[in-house]
């Protein structure tokens, strides 16, 4: 196991902010002190451990078992808790407001969490659409469990190619409807041809 430091721009608070977003969770979290993320790191899964050592400055350790892709598991690790947004320039508007005065600073140091990667924010997006967030999360669960990979007791969000190979009858088993299940597999198709172009351009 590996172990990587970065910095996050202050004020951060981890365990407040893994607080609220479990708030918002069917399944809420257990343990408030360290963020466990099943991540793909040049398409292999793998879970990362992030824990806050540090509040001023915010810093962050990473455990991973993919010592020759740090790089790569900072830039995710950085993405997942929005490590480059400064909320310092918000906490200076709203310092003197009679309202927002007092909950910034019940919540000081609190950002909001995405998803590794803007494929899965996309298949949120398209799951999420005209129904509740609990009947989304559930039909989430199934995809992922159906389609993902297991890494280390979490489930690993499907590969592009996964989705895009499979048929629009079993993104339906999921709970999808038959559009959202096409709308799924052609988003995968096309990140997948978007993916190759880029790369063939990086290369030359």
């Amino acid at each position: 196991m590996t172990v990587l430091s970065f910095s996050s721009v202050g004020p951060y608070d981890l365990r407040l902010s893994l607080r609220v977003g479990s708030s918002f969770a069917p399944d809420p979290f257990q343990d408030f002190s360290v963020l466990r993320s099943a991540v793909r790191i040049q398409d292999n899964p793998t879970v990362l451990e992030l824990r806050q050592v540090r509040r001023d400055p915010a810093t962050l350790q990473i455990r991973t078992d993919l010592p020759d892709s740090a790089s790569e598991v900072k830039r995710i690790a950085r993405w997942i808790i929005f490590a480059d947004l400064d909320l310092r320039p918000f906490y200076r508007i709203t310092a003197s407001h009679s309202i927002l005065g007092p909950i910034t600073q019940e919540l000081y140091g609190l950002k909001p969490m995405r998803p590794a990667s803007l494929f899965e924010m996309l298949v949120i997006a398209i799951t999420e659409q005209q129904i509740s967030l609990a009947a989304a999360y559930r039909i989430r669960t199934r995809i992922i469990e159906r389609f993902g990979e297991h890494v280390n007791g979490l489930w690993a969000f499907p590969a592009p190619r996964r989705l895009s190979e499979s048929s629009v009858a079993d993104l339906m088993k999921c709970g999808l409807s038959h559009r959202k299940a096409e709308y799924v597999k052609g988003l995968a198709a096309f990140y997948l041809l978007a993916y190759e172009r880029l790369s063939k351009h990086l290369a030359g």
